[in-house]
């Protein structure tokens, strides 16, 4: 019983480009204990006082992924990829200064062209110089609002004889 004052200093900390501690385990070393003055205790303050170093782990941020607008020109094939991902919502999206991109690849669930197609984007992957701070809360996005233009058709090797004009 009593009151104290302490230091208590985290092993080696780095930080992100948002200047924030990053993701991992730091040890803690309780310093500098003393008694403060005017508080009764119930033993003599001329003992050592006796703590003990401890830790705290500090976890990456379950990033809230948003559905994006996925759309691709006809290619024959349901396959999507490299698609930007972001993040919304207060406490769930990456922190200004944060050096991080989110992307995703997946597929159509048809490879035909058309609108309000439904999509599924299974490939979550989080990189940058603060990537390890961040963690997707799902591993699946999906969508019904997928599209798949139309592609250009080009022909080519076509030709054709001269004639001369006799209205035939």
């Amino acid at each position: 019983q009593g009151r104290y004052t302490f230091t208590i200093t985290p092993s080696t900390v780095s930080y992100s480009g948002s200047n924030k501690v990053n993701a991992g385990t730091y040890t803690l070393t309780p310093a500098a204990i003393s008694t403060t003055a005017n508080y009764s205790t119930n033993y003599l303050t001329t003992y050592p006082v006796i703590y003990q170093a401890g830790s705290i782990v500090v976890t990456p941020l379950a990033l809230n992924l948003a559905a994006p607008i996925v759309s691709k020109v006809y290619d024959g094939a349901t396959a999507i990829s490299n698609v930007n991902i972001s993040s919304s919502g207060a406490g769930t999206s990456i922190l200004q200064g944060d050096r991080v991109a989110v992307t995703a690849s997946g597929s159509f669930t048809s490879k035909n062209a058309g609108s309000n197609l439904a999509y599924s984007l299974n490939s979550i992957q989080i990189t940058g110089l603060d990537a390890g701070n961040y963690r997707a809360s799902t591993s699946v996005i999906s969508g019904n609002d997928g599209s798949i233009a139309r592609a250009q058709l080009l022909v080519n090797g076509l030709s054709a004889d001269n004639k001369v004009y006799d209205t035939t």
